[in-house]
């Protein structure tokens, strides 16, 4: 009963905590390498009004990053690919400052590649693939 007591704590501290990325807001990328490897293994993709980027994968998690750098309003879905399935968000409503969006999903787990998306105005938008383990 103590371990189930301690570990229900430890998920409702975990919920808590505010979600930390890679690099600070302050710090957001400006560009994408052509080979979509960024630093500390960020796989991104650079659109015409931002970059889209697979922060990190787990087995049952994936982080997709939107930093919009311009554009008129835009409404999206992040989402990710994992084992040819997809995991979507709900709308995002992107046309608040600072222009930083992120989704965390949950995805099939197990160890597998995990391709990071953005579903807006029709169009699906994609990164390379992060390995999940």
């Amino acid at each position: 009963m103590r371990m189930r007591t301690r570990a229900s704590i430890l998920a409702v501290a975990a919920l808590a905590m505010p979600l930390t990325l890679s690099s600070p807001a302050s710090a957001a990328p400006t560009s994408c390498p052509s080979n979509g490897q960024s630093n500390g293994g960020i796989k991104c993709t650079t659109l015409s009004n931002g970059i889209l980027a697979t922060m990190a994968a787990g087995k049952t998690y994936a982080e997709v990053s939107y930093y919009r750098h311009g554009g008129n309003n835009l409404t999206a879905k992040l989402g990710a690919e994992k084992g040819g399935k997809n995991f979507w968000s709900g709308n995002i409503s992107m046309n608040t400052k600072p222009f930083h969006y992120y989704s965390m999903l949950t995805v099939s787990s197990g160890c597998g590649s995990v391709i990071g998306k953005m579903l807006a105005n029709g169009s699906t938008y994609t990164t390379p693939p992060k390995s999940s383990c």
